[in-house]
């Protein structure tokens, strides 16, 4: 099933409406101003302009075939280091972020290189406080150090590369008031380090697991084609193909244990999901038998079936677990990004 949580949305006609889980409300608030676009390797926390971060920050859909609320979601934390064996690199992104969250100019120069001040825009504080300013009032800002080890050997000799899921949170009902379950944007970023006047200091922010990944070898190109299938499967109806790509444990999961089940879920999957679109982004092989894959996806999701012209877009990051059981590959769990 799809449902759009009470939240601020923009309504088409300049301006964001509340939106109170039913139907749209007569309180309205200005759009925030955008602010320059930004280059594409940097684009973290408001690139291309605040107001364009609305349609991805303010919605959360729980679709069994889009990625299924299985499993625990990363609780969203202000991560300030407590670890005192966490490495220089760390440190340095924790600083950067922790600036950013803290409208910090001094920090924030501190622990960047001026290339990536640059590629920010941040060629002055104002620049800085202005896109602190303009990302906090949409949602609240906030990171993660990612949970995966980027391999070393594929790193230069004089560079680290650490992943950070950098989120949004929208927090706030119409009257200004904190909500119990605030809906949190997820999106990963490769962070690259250098050593520059005598500490490490973040140099570029990369997207490249937002981009579709090349399977390796047979084993991803395999796993790769077992979630293809499956969300193929929620978006044409097909039982046979469901049953395929799962494994009997998570078919418990989602309660769609047989295709009565599955049937109805898709049927209303069917009525308020369209143009559903999945790439891998990575591939990770936890054992000879085990491959989490990264999956970015996007789609539309119809806030009115009658009205298909009411609808919204979407992009969100899911974590599949591909097991090899009894020679063929399939689902095990599913978790959001």
């Amino acid at each position: 099933m799809a449902f759009l949580p009470p939240g601020w949305f923009d309504d088409g006609a300049g301006q964001l409406r509340w939106w109170d889980g039913q139907a749209w409300t007569e309180h309205t608030a200005p759009l925030a101003p955008p602010t320059a676009p930004r280059p594409r390797r940097v684009g973290w926390w408001i690139a291309g302009g605040a107001a364009a971060l609305v349609f991805a920050l303010v919605a959360v859909v729980a679709v069994v075939g889009v990625g299924t609320w299985v499993g625990s979601v990363l609780d969203d934390r202000r991560a300030v280091s407590t670890d005192t064996t966490a490495s220089e690199p760390d440190l340095a992104v924790e600083g950067l972020q922790e600036a950013f969250l803290d409208g910090d100019c001094d920090r924030m120069r501190d622990t960047t290189t001026p290339a990536f001040r640059s590629d920010s825009g941040w060629t002055d504080c104002g620049a800085f406080h202005d896109d602190v300013a303009a990302s906090s009032e949409l949602c609240e800002p906030g990171y993660e150090l990612g949970p995966t080890a980027l391999d070393a050997a594929a790193q230069p000799a004089d560079t680290v590369r650490i992943e950070v899921i950098v989120t949004c949170s929208w927090n706030f009902d119409e009257n200004g008031d904190l909500v119990d379950d605030p809906y949190t944007d997820r999106v990963p970023w490769v962070y690259s380090l250098v050593e520059a006047g005598g500490a490490w200091r973040v140099d570029e922010a990369s997207d490249e697991l937002q981009l579709p990944a090349v399977p390796a070898d047979d084993s991803e190109a395999s796993v790769a084609a077992v979630v293809a299938a499956y969300n193929r499967a929620w978006s044409e109806g097909d039982c046979a193909g469901f049953m395929a790509a799962t494994s009997a444990s998570l078919r418990e999961l989602l309660e769609a244990e047989d295709c009565a089940a599955f049937d109805a879920q898709a049927h209303e999957y069917a009525q308020t999901m369209s143009n559903f679109e999945g790439a891998p982004t990575r591939f990770e092989h936890r054992t000879t038998t085990r491959i989490d894959v990264l999956d970015r996806e996007t789609f539309v999701w119809v806030t009115d079936p009658d009205d298909p012209a009411d609808s919204w877009n979407y992009e969100e990051y899911w974590s599949y677990s591909v097991e090899l059981q009894g020679g063929a590959w399939v689902i095990t769990d599913i978790a959001r990004y």
